[in-house]
C-alpha cells in the first residue's frame, strides 16, 4: 500500500481544496445583513429557544455604536440600563412587522434608527 503523504500529487490537491474553501465563503466581509435576514434570524432563535445569532448580532451593533458614537462624548441615543438586548430585539421585530417596507435596509441602520427614534437623549 502506498503512504498517501508521498503521493506525487498531494500538495497540488490540497492547494484545490484550500483556493475552493477560501473562493465558496457565503459571507464576504463587506456583506450587509438585511433588515429581513435580521428579522427572520430573530423569529427563528425565538422558536428554537438555543439559537443566539440575533442576540450575538444586536450585542455586536450596540458595541460598534457605543465605541463610535460615544468617542466623542455626544451621545445621540441613551438606552436606559436596565433594558435587556431581548427588550431591543422585541422591539425590533415589533417594528419589523409594523414597517416591512423598510426591511431591505441594512439591519445595523434599522437598529440605529430604532435607537434613535425610541432612546433619544433628554437634553437638559
Amino acid at each position: 500500500m502506498r503512504n498517501v503523504s508521498n503521493h506525487p500529487r498531494l500538495p497540488v490537491v490540497l492547494c484545490l481544496v484550500t483556493m475552493q474553501l477560501l473562493c465558496s465563503s457565503a459571507t464576504k466581509a463587506l456583506d450587509t445583513l438585511s433588515g429581513q435576514a435580521l428579522a427572520t434570524h430573530c423569529i427563528e432563535d425565538l422558536e428554537a429557544t438555543s439559537g443566539r445569532f440575533c442576540q450575538a448580532y444586536f450585542q455586536g451593533v450596540l458595541d460598534t455604536l457605543e465605541a463610535t458614537t460615544r468617542a466623542n462624548d455626544q451621545a445621540t441615543y441613551c438606552v436606559p440600563h436596565d433594558l435587556e438586548v431581548g427588550g431591543l430585539i422585541g422591539l425590533y421585530l415589533r417594528e419589523s412587522r409594523l414597517y416591512p417596507e423598510v426591511l431591505g435596509t441594512p439591519a445595523s441602520r434599522l437598529i440605529l434608527g430604532m435607537l434613535l427614534k425610541f432612546f433619544p437623549c433628554l437634553r437638559a
